[in-house]
């Protein structure tokens, strides 16, 4: 017997399924482009340069999906190595924080996608037909998984960026430096989040307000309210 829970559940799931396919295949296809851009080919080469989902799919990423709602895409490769001058750190930023950048940039699409079509007056969750509804919560999802994307991925490669770039500076500690400054603010946010100082939440909250008042700003400029 199939309940109202189960199938709750169960467009939950599919919602969260189509979000991710929509979010792996750009992201992983733009850090690729940007990394190759850079002169990095190593991702192009072994076939990253694609929008085939499946290419940029993540096993354990599918798995955190299903169980947690929050899923990531394959590691795309950077080989810093084949960064070279001029603007060699620029080039290093920009390759790592390529998928940030497009998980904002997604967020904030998404999110005026939602106020032109599902915030307007005429959309209403009882009379609308059942597929904009399947199609509200995918653009929900696909929002909350981007918005939240984007605060992951701004940290971990904020903190790869300082260690590497101080590893490089301070050459004689370089062994030892990029663990220090890359563990140090990990163990930090683990500390807070056990004291209940939920940064990464904070963070998520901060990027989805702004992003709505961004997507609802836009809108307006359609007349929409």
């Amino acid at each position: 017997m199939f309940s109202l829970h189960n199938i709750g559940t169960f467009i939950q799931i599919i919602s969260s399924f189509v979000a991710y396919l929509l979010t792996v295949s750009p992201v992983g296809y733009f850090k690729a482009w940007v990394a190759s851009v850079c002169g990095d080919d190593t991702a192009k080469e072994e076939g990253f340069m694609t929008l085939d989902p499946l290419v940029h799919c993540d096993m354990i990423g599918l798995i955190a999906l299903l169980f947690l709602g929050i899923g990531w895409g394959a590691n795309i490769p950077v080989s810093l190595h084949a960064l070279h001058d001029p603007y060699r750190k620029l080039k290093i930023a920009a390759a790592l924080f390529a998928p940030t950048m497009m998980h904002i940039l997604l967020t904030c699409l998404a999110a005026i996608i939602w106020y032109i079509t599902f915030a307007s007056s005429t959309f209403t969750q009882t009379d609308s037909p059942p597929l904009m509804l399947v199609l509200a919560r995918i653009l929900l999802a696909f929002i909350l998984l981007n918005s939240f994307l984007a605060v992951m991925t701004f940290f971990i490669n904020g903190i790869t960026v300082i260690a590497l770039f101080a590893s490089e500076r301070y050459a004689t500690i370089a062994q030892h430096a990029y663990y220090i400054i890359l563990l140090g603010p990990l163990a930090l946010l683990i500390i807070l989040e056990l004291l209940g100082i939920h940064v990464l939440g904070y963070m998520h909250t901060a990027v989805l307000y702004v992003t709505f008042v961004i997507g609802k700003a836009i809108a307006a400029l359609f007349g929409i309210h």
